[in-house]
């Protein structure tokens, strides 16, 4: 399953290990480079094939539930792990019954971490063309929040911010319009300021402390 980003974009994706913790890639040119940023826990689960998600119940540019428990095992899941094709369209994911409402344009292949319910359902935004892939889920380890802004007050300075009590990571979805963002663990001094896949990009990030450091560009 490949796909092109937008131009210099940097976005996190999924990947199944086999037993010998191995997996394989591929890259159209030496521009692409790929980094390990992490590893997830036991409770993560990784299909063998990405099954698609049928969206065709759900009216073009609107949101609606989706339901993955024929794909769990008859277990519970608290986070679905998303691949979306997108021909340059909206996307977004929420829990059922949110109101959040953070669709923005992405380019190609975009990663999501959508919050999943009891029954094994979230609800996505469908936009004319996207597709939808279920690269895994996880049964533990994932508090959703109704996001928060965390974007930076000052244009081209890295700043703190403090995430929940307890939290040790964070999922990002930052949307930059045509200027680049960044987020880095705190004190890290990483070079980790790009710019997004279209108008936004999916990310994670390491927090230690609880704290992670963001950047932009210009305001919008």
């Amino acid at each position: 399953m490949t796909d092109d980003l937008d131009r210099r974009s940097r976005v996190v994706d999924f990947v199944r290990l086999d037993a010998s913790k191995t997996f394989e890639g591929a890259r159209e040119s030496s521009d692409v480079r790929l980094d390990l940023i992490g590893e997830f826990s036991p409770s993560a689960r990784f299909l063998a094939a990405r099954p698609e998600i049928d969206l065709s119940a759900i009216a073009v540019g609107t949101y609606g539930e989706v339901d993955i428990s024929a794909h769990l095992g008859g277990e519970t899941a608290v986070a679905a792990f998303l691949t979306i094709l997108s021909p340059s369209t909206d996307f977004f994911a929420r829990a059922v019954g949110s109101a959040l409402d953070l669709r923005e344009n992405g380019d190609g292949r975009q990663p999501f971490i959508a919050p999943v319910n009891l029954s094994g359902r979230f609800e996505v935004y469908r936009a004319s063309g996207a597709r939808l892939f279920l690269a895994g889920y996880d049964t533990e380890g994932f508090v959703w929040t109704e996001g928060p802004d965390i974007t930076a007050t000052a244009d081209e300075v890295w700043q703190d911010r403090a995430l929940p009590p307890g939290a040790t990571g964070a999922l990002i979805w930052g949307y930059g319009a045509s200027n680049q963002f960044g987020v880095r663990p705190d004190g890290s001094g990483a070079a980790a300021i790009h710019d997004p896949n279209a108008r936004a990009s999916f990310l994670a990030v390491e927090a230690p402390g609880g704290v992670v450091e963001v950047y932009r560009e210009q305001g919008d």
